[in-house]
This record gives structure tokens, C-alpha cells and sequence, in this order.
């Protein structure tokens, strides 16, 4: 998977993480990429449109 996937799938992720992470399997999708995904800034973005939304 090349980085760009993953940015792409991280921003697709943007307004749902929060849902995801409380689920009981999911959360260790969004744990192990938000872990592989080399983009700190877009990380830091989505995690932190979902906690003040």
C-alpha cells in the first residue's frame, strides 16, 4: 500500500474515527493505521476534527 492510500483512507476516515474506535474489533484497524501512516499533520487533523465536533 503506498503512503498515498493511506492518506486517502485516513481522510475518508475524517468525521468517523471516534465510531470506529469504540468498536470492539475495528479500533485495532484505526490503531494500526493511524501507527503506519507517515503524514503526522493529517493525523493530527482528523483526530482532531472528531474530538471538537
Amino acid at each position: 500500500m503506498e503512503p498515498e492510500d493511506r492518506n486517502n483512507i485516513i481522510k475518508s476516515l475524517k468525521g468517523k474515527i471516534m465510531k470506529l474506535a469504540l468498536s470492539d474489533y475495528v479500533c485495532l484497524f484505526v490503531v494500526c493505521l493511524l501507527s503506519i501512516v507517515d503524514n503526522t499533520k493529517l493525523v493530527t487533523e482528523v483526530s482532531q476534527h472528531q474530538s471538537f465536533a
